[in-house]
């Protein structure tokens, strides 16, 4: 069985990634599909190792990465005082225009739509390149009804015309449980509190079984 070909990243690439993305950081006045790649190219080539000087204050400890953050967020807020959010914004953004760069020709041109898009592309079944085609293609077509470009409105019409399930609608039912599951177990801890044990712990294995029940039913 022949293995995969394995991408190799060379210091010209990531060279390239930084000036790309530094170039356009410089031009833009607010977001671009050129900002929006290069942001993508600096993250996959992981281009800050061409920076000497950011890569030398990381070696002696005057850049820190802290446990939950990742070089590529550091690196942006440290060079460009970009924040967390907004550097990952920007990099996701340029994997849309990624996905739908070799099948249309009008690409999105304002982060709110690339925003609405960004389910589509993340869904778990693994189709998310196919499906984002498709629902861009469909939300150009009802935009084309009304003489408009399409827009962030156009997607979300599109992804309930398709049917399609997009991840930040999982995302809501689970915020949604957690609220509910936070609620009980700060009444288990009020029994428990006012020494009424034999309730909290009636409340909490009715708390387990509920959990149980509802990840059986999501199956």
């Amino acid at each position: 069985m022949a293995s995969a070909e394995v991408e190799v990243i060379t210091k010209e690439d990531q060279k390239k990634a930084l000036v790309d993305f530094t170039r356009a950081w410089k031009k833009s006045e607010g977001a671009s599909v050129d900002l929006w790649n290069a942001a993508r190219h600096l993250q996959e080539t992981q281009g800050w190792e061409a920076d000497d000087a950011f890569m030398n204050d990381l070696a002696s400890g005057r850049v820190v990465v802290g446990k939950d953050q990742s070089i590529f967020a550091v690196y942006m807020e440290h060079r460009f005082d970009v924040g967390r959010p907004r550097a990952y914004q920007l990099a996701n953004a340029g994997r849309v225009v990624a996905a739908l760069s070799t099948t249309v020709e009008s690409l999105p041109q304002n982060e709110r739509t690339i925003r609405e898009l960004m389910p589509v592309l993340d869904r778990p079944q693994g189709d998310g390149v196919e499906r984002v085609n498709q629902i861009w293609e469909k939300a150009q077509e009802l935009a084309a009804e009304q003489k408009k470009s399409a827009n962030s409105r156009h997607v979300r019409d599109a992804i309930k015309a398709t049917g399609i399930k997009v991840r930040g609608k999982r995302i809501v039912i689970i915020e949604e449980e957690t609220s509910k599951h936070v609620r009980q177990a700060r009444q288990a801890i009020k029994w428990l509190i006012d020494n009424e044990r034999e309730q909290a712990i009636k409340d909490l294995f009715d708390w387990i079984d509920h959990a149980v029940t509802e990840a059986n039913r999501r199956r």
